[in-house]
């Protein structure tokens, strides 16, 4: 019972994990790209990965909870924009996390992490990786609606059928 539960979970997690990994990587090469302008090399993609993981993992949490959850009554813009701002802040929380982890390494207290990782990120670079990623969270929660709202098969056929 409980292993067809976990089976049920990953295969839920799928589609999000998909489109995150993809999207994760892509700023992580554009990233690389960026600063290798500088002779910095970065190689930041298990870091994408983890956070693809993560994040479709809170899409399947913030979906169950009902504060989140919209009534039908209401437009379709007003759950991707809810949506999209709650992954957002999910999303801004876990990079925080991984950029202070980075500083904290060394034995320095909380106060001066979070010090010293301001006083270092490049905040021009920061902020767009984070212009790309609200971009493709909307993106994502925008198709999702569709699909819940007109079916999987529906989505399908106006995606992939050939028009006369």
């Amino acid at each position: 019972m409980a292993f067809s539960k976990i089976i049920n979970m990953f295969k839920a997690m799928i589609p999000s994990f998909v489109y995150f990994f993809i999207t994760f990587q892509l700023l992580a090469i554009t990233k690389a790209l960026i600063l290798r302008e500088y002779s910095i090399d970065v190689v930041s993609f298990s870091n994408a990965t983890i956070m693809a993981l993560i994040l479709a993992k809170v899409v399947l949490i913030v979906d169950e909870i009902e504060y989140v959850k919209f009534s039908n009554t209401k437009p379709l813009i007003y759950e991707v924009l809810w949506k999209t701002f709650i992954y957002i802040l999910v999303t801004l929380l876990f990079s925080y996390i991984e950029h202070l982890i980075h500083f904290w390494k060394s034995p320095h207290s909380f106060s001066e992490a979070n010090t010293l990782m301001f006083d270092e990120i490049n905040l021009a670079h920061y902020m767009a990786t984070q212009l790309w990623l609200i971009a493709s969270i909307f993106l994502f929660c925008s198709l999702r609606a569709l699909i819940n709202h007109f079916g999987k098969q529906e989505v399908k056929q106006v995606f992939f059928k050939f028009r006369n």
